[in-house]
């Protein structure tokens, strides 16, 4: 299949990174690194190979296959080695915190409203966007019993930890109106509620006796109600361990080299040559290694602190929430799907590649209107 070569990867890339370069020149972007300024470049980069992946998903999908991984093992890696990488920055970030919760107590109350209010707000916004569709599909018109609908819905304003819906009101396939990618939020809010346990068994930090209970009772009734995939929860304990290694001054210094980023570069190549999906430890160890060298401060050779990627690191969560309703639209409101079913994939790559344009501009309106802290 012509449209599972490398070569539309790096226009559509190459687009999506002018975009966000224009982003900082029109709107004037202040570029202010944090901390880990080379995770967040990452970030970046990470939720635009998610889109990116999801795009050949729907070239296959209005071609009359499944929903289901690419042949190709590079289109493949886009999206499932960039959620293990995601899993990887979380875990690390929230342990960075443990860790230094040693000297200062964490306020776990104001840690988990943060959060909250974090993630929901556009989470429900993109929701609402969902139900708006299912209600457009449906004519507007109740096709199930109310109670059936009203559990449905309900089971997506809570990010789908107790189920994900198929079917909503009668219309099915709901899930790829959001391109599926609530089950990732669902392991987030796993590892959060692990959080207390993580400090208080890994970092031997004092943690109140009421967040040990609320948080353990939270956990209990998710993981009744989920089935937990191994090597994702290995990619959290992956973080873990990077959050602890780079304390050591001779590995920051070895990671940081430019050098190692050569080793990343080894790495990913190997795992995407040998490999059709990081889904055994192996596999993704060359992840984690390419996590550390990444998490020690390198740029990957000045990568991930270009304009470019710092914006696409700021808006990452919109582009990860919204790109698979903004593909839904287009290859459904927009496109016909007999039309889409004709396309050629010079031609899909050509309407992705001004796509990419769109949800780089939507995801950075978004962060602003949405996202952005007061």
């Amino acid at each position: 299949m012509h449209s599972l070569v490398i070569f539309p990867f790096v226009i559509v890339l190459v687009i999506g990174l002018c975009a966000a370069y224009m982003i900082q020149r029109i709107y004037r972007v202040p570029i202010i690194h944090a901390k880990y300024a080379s995770i967040d470049g990452l970030r970046g980069y990470l939720a635009f190979f998610v889109f990116i992946h999801h795009s050949v998903l729907w070239y296959s999908y209005t071609h009359g296959t499944y929903w289901t991984a690419p042949p190709s093992n590079f289109y493949n890696h886009l999206g499932k080695s960039s959620v293990i990488l995601f899993f990887m920055i979380t875990s690390f970030l929230f342990s960075s915190k443990l860790i230094d919760g040693r000297e200062k107590p964490i306020d776990w109350t104001k840690l988990y409203i943060s959060r909250i209010l974090r993630i929901t707000p556009l989470y429900f916004f993109s929701i609402i966007i969902l139900f708006f569709m299912v209600s457009i599909l449906s004519e507007f018109q109740l096709k199930t019993d109310p109670l059936s609908l009203f559990y449905d819905a309900m089971h997506w304003m809570f990010f789908t930890l107790f189920k994900t819906p198929l079917s909503l009101n009668g219309i099915e396939s709901v899930h790829l109106m959001i391109a599926g990618v609530t089950w990732t939020l669902a392991y987030e809010w796993i590892f959060y509620l692990s959080l207390p346990f993580i400090s208080l068994i890994i970092f031997d930090t004092k943690v109140p006796i009421a967040t040990i209970l609320i948080a353990g009772l939270l956990l209990f009734v998710l993981v009744q109600h989920m089935y937990l995939d191994s090597m994702a929860l290995y990619a959290f304990a992956c973080g873990i361990s990077t959050s602890i290694l780079i304390r050591f001054e001779f590995i920051r210094r070895w990671g940081s080299h430019s050098n190692a980023g050569f080793i990343a570069v080894i790495c990913l190549l190997i795992g995407f040559d040998f490999y059709n999906a990081p889904n055994d430890i192996f596999s993704i160890n060359l992840l984690a290694i390419v996590f550390l060298i990444v998490a020690c401060g390198n740029t990957l050779f000045g990568a991930l602190l270009s304009p470019s990627s710092f914006i696409l690191g700021k808006i990452s969560y919109s582009i990860y929430l919204l790109h698979g309703i903004l593909l839904y639209i287009l290859f459904t409101f927009i496109i016909p799907r007999e039309v889409s079913a004709q396309l050629s994939p010079l031609i899909h790559w050509s309407i992705i590649g001004g796509v990419s344009l769109v949800v780089v501009f939507v995801s950075y309106w978004s962060y602003k209107w949405i996202e952005e802290p007061p």
